[in-house]
């Protein structure tokens, strides 16, 4: 399943002229989730996010919401070059919890690598990476005012308050770049 979580890929998809469903940000889409996975009774697994996160972020929801089974867990220190030991725990941990939905916050595109390098042996879990929605719901980053939100700025607010992601934003423009020429070449589009 592909969501469009940021601002850049509904408008790639405006240009392009690729009729979407509504931009569903990763941290509205995992408590919606959480909280639906609550009602049902499954199981969810967390995993990344700074130290301890995950944890913090599993028993947060695990008070406001008694009838989740959930854990957290950071997993990988690095997920550039996971141990063999780190991906075996997770492994085992998978097998043993059997969990109906998983959720990863590596960062995009690592943690989407990940899935999709491992998804032999995820078959039957709903997995998404969710960048650092862990960060926003258990409180240690803060979101952008809604109006910010609704008008596709959330990136300028995170840009302001995390400088060093100007580099992340260089490469949205190259993507921009990218689907412009493609709407020159392929005008059907």
């Amino acid at each position: 399943m592909k969501i469009i979580d940021g601002v850049g890929v509904a408008l790639a998809a405006r240009v392009l002229g690729i009729r979407t469903g509504d931009r569903v940000t990763g941290v509205d889409l995992m408590d919606k989730v959480l909280q639906a996975a609550s009602k049902e009774r499954l199981s969810v697994v967390l995993i990344g996010g700074k130290e301890k996160v995950a944890e913090r972020l599993s028993d947060c929801y695990r008070k406001g919401h008694l009838n989740l089974n959930i854990l957290g867990f950071q997993g990988i220190k690095d997920i550039h070059n996971p141990t063999k030991s780190e991906e075996d725990k997770i492994f085992s941990i998978v097998a043993d919890r059997k969990p109906h939905i998983m959720f990863l916050a590596f960062g995009s595109p690592a943690q989407e690598l990940w899935l999709y390098k491992h998804k032999k042996k995820l078959q039957g879990i709903v997995c998404a990476g969710v960048g650092g929605s862990f960060d926003f719901l258990v409180g240690d980053a803060s979101r952008a005012p809604k109006l910010l939100r609704m008008i596709g700025l959330e990136w300028l607010y995170r840009l302001i308050k995390e400088p060093w992601r100007w580099k992340r934003q260089v490469r949205l423009l190259h993507f921009m770049v990218l689907v412009l020429r493609q709407k020159l070449e392929y005008p059907r589009y």
